[in-house]
């Protein structure tokens, strides 16, 4: 969440070599419902335009969301087999919890006060812990299985880090095909909805009804349209709450980057070893 997902995912469609669904995030994973007749139909039609020749894939943030929606791996491994391949789009973990928080500011889910809500919302630590959420992962698939995708990294370079995911994913390179200049999904651009809007955005018969039947590109237009543009961004974190989460998230940071990089240094310049060490 807040990763660049939207944006790798579309950019990732663009390839013909790989499918991608209308819903980029169908969440059908986060319960045992898909282990019914009806889940595993609802979920099957999602690709059912995606051709022998193609991979195919979704990219559902809640996956990544792992106490609010446990047992995501094994559900995967049970209806996707043993040999699927795993994208993890990841940015500096702090960088991450203040767009989050921004994102649930606009859309009434959290007050402007930053140091409030991230000192008592336990979620914006635990999304952030890049580590922790990839062992739920590792203990149903291999290491080779996974590609972690460095926000900035791809910020900086779309085209080659699109071609380096088309290779773990077996499929030709796709990275001339990306439109660098445009961004999916920005959280400054965003039209937020509230009120009646977020109750109709969020139930269950328009999250499997119209919202599957429409293009991702209506829905914007739509957006863009109907609601009211997005909240101003709130106040930053203070230097002591920074501090504090700098703390909380060490050891995990520096974990998670010897699992992506096999390197014993930190993959941002956020957090030293020094500072990890001591």
């Amino acid at each position: 969440m807040k990763s660049a997902t939207t944006s790798l995912f579309r950019d990732l469609g663009a390839n013909p070599a790989i499918f991608v669904p209308e819903d980029k995030e169908p969440d059908a994973l986060t319960t045992d419902a898909i282990f019914t007749t009806r889940g595993r139909q609802a979920y099957s039609a999602l690709f059912a335009g995606c051709r022998p020749d193609q991979m195919a894939g979704e990219a559902s943030t809640s996956y990544t969301k792992r106490d609010d929606h446990p047992g995501v791996p094994e559900r995967a491994k049970r209806i996707l087999g043993s040999g699927l391949k795993l994208i993890y789009s990841v940015r500096d973990p702090v960088d991450r919890i203040v767009s989050h928080h921004h994102h649930d500011y606009a859309y009434g889910f959290a007050s402007g006060d930053i140091d409030f809500e991230v000192r008592n919302s336990p979620r914006y630590l635990e999304v952030s812990r890049y580590m922790w959420q990839a062992t739920a992962w590792l203990q149903h698939f291999s290491r080779d299985q996974l590609q972690v995708v460095r926000f900035e990294d791809y910020t900086n370079s779309r085209r080659d880090t699109v071609d380096s995911v088309s290779r773990f994913l077996g499929v030709r390179q796709g990275g001339h095909l990306v439109e660098a200049d445009r961004t999916f999904n920005p959280s400054g651009a965003r039209h937020s909805a509230l009120g009646p809007w977020r109750a109709i955005a969020q139930s269950e018969i328009y999250r499997r009804g119209p919202r599957r039947l429409m293009s991702w590109r209506l829905r914007a237009r739509l957006r863009a349209w109907i609601l009211p543009k997005g909240a101003p961004r709130p106040r930053a974190p203070s230097p002591e709450t920074l501090r504090w989460l700098e703390d909380e998230l060490a050891e995990d940071v520096f974990a998670f980057s010897r699992l992506a990089t096999g390197k014993d240094k930190s993959m941002w310049a956020r957090w030293t070893q020094k500072r990890f060490v001591a």
